[in-house]
């Protein structure tokens, strides 16, 4: 009996460590360049901070989908700023998403205010920022303290608990910003290309 029971809850703990997790999990990070990357998820929330140390750093991150983070579209925030002693004044903000995509945009606040022009194409947001930030840009409502700031959403409709998502997110110099927006396309299209071969 006591054998039977001890197999019993050994195949319960096999099976339950191999069920999707009920909460967004971070798979992995890498950054192509220097800087920092902190990850704030939360069931139902997609968060970071990202603190690039120079221009043309780029930061990718992928994590794992929950049954917890299905019920309505995630919630996305995040925190770019600059504490290097460097000035790194950030003209354009460049984020992509794969395996899911951007629903509503929330809002963008910068600690030194000026214009920031938002540019949103389902997988792809442009931000161009005027005059160029130095110090921090909060998307979404990532302190929770800035009036009027709401949360962006990504759109998770079809997927399941167990399928990842890849946000990335660019710094890029102005002037290698059309060769890198002809890149990201490129791969844009070659992502969609195979998923289709795929399906």
């Amino acid at each position: 009996m006591k054998h039977h029971v001890c197999t019993a809850i050994i195949s319960l703990g096999l099976c339950a460590t191999s069920l999707p997790a009920a909460a967004l999990t971070l798979q992995g990070s890498s950054l192509s360049g220097a800087g920092a990357f902190t990850d704030h998820s939360a069931p139902g929330l997609l968060a970071f901070d990202f603190e690039p140390h120079s221009l043309n750093t780029g930061l990718s991150v992928t994590y794992v989908l929950g049954s917890d983070d299905l019920s309505a579209p995630l919630s996305f925030n995040a925190v770019v700023r600059n504490l290097t002693q460097a000035p790194l004044g950030i003209e354009v903000l460049r984020l992509g998403i794969s395996g899911a995509s951007f629903g509503a945009p929330g809002s963008v606040s910068r600690a030194f205010g000026g214009a920031t022009t938002l540019t949103l194409a389902g997988t792809e947001a442009t931000l161009r920022l005027q005059p160029a930030e130095f110090f921090e840009i909060e998307l979404g409502d990532a302190f929770g303290t800035t009036p009027g700031a709401s949360n962006w959403t990504l759109s998770v409709a079809g997927l399941n608990a167990g399928d990842r998502i890849t946000i990335t997110a660019a710094v890029p110099e102005p002037e290698t910003w059309a060769m890198l927006a002809a890149g990201l396309a490129l791969l844009g299209a070659a992502t969609r290309q195979a998923r289709r071969r795929a399906g």
